[in-house]
């Protein structure tokens, strides 16, 4: 099951992005505010997230999707927002990451 996490945009640089479905800072979706953003991953909880300062989560497809119709995340285009949360499918964002021996916390 994928599960997702917000995280501060300060921490991205801790992130390992061979744990998760993102494949680097640059793609990441940000809050409106530009503060914060989320990764998701399939299966353990990767170990680095305790390396990090704020998180909150973890979360479902499903509450994280209603997270994402908050004015925190949502931009002049609401629709289109969404649209790009559930564009591609989680194997496809994975393409080309490891997600076998993933750490544990």
């Amino acid at each position: 099951m994928k599960k997702y996490m917000i995280i501060d945009v300060e921490d991205l640089d801790l992130v390992n992005f061979e744990k998760v479905g993102e494949t680097s800072a640059e793609t990441v979706r940000l809050s409106v505010d530009e503060t914060k953003t989320f990764v998701k991953w399939i299966g353990r909880k990767p170990y680095f997230f305790s390396k990090l300062s704020n998180t909150m989560g973890p979360y479902s497809a499903d509450e994280m999707r209603e997270i994402l119709k908050s004015s925190e995340w949502t931009g002049e285009h609401p629709e289109n927002d969404l649209v790009e949360f559930e564009r591609l499918s989680f194997e496809e964002a994975m393409e080309g990451n490891a997600v076998v021996n993933v750490e544990e916390e």
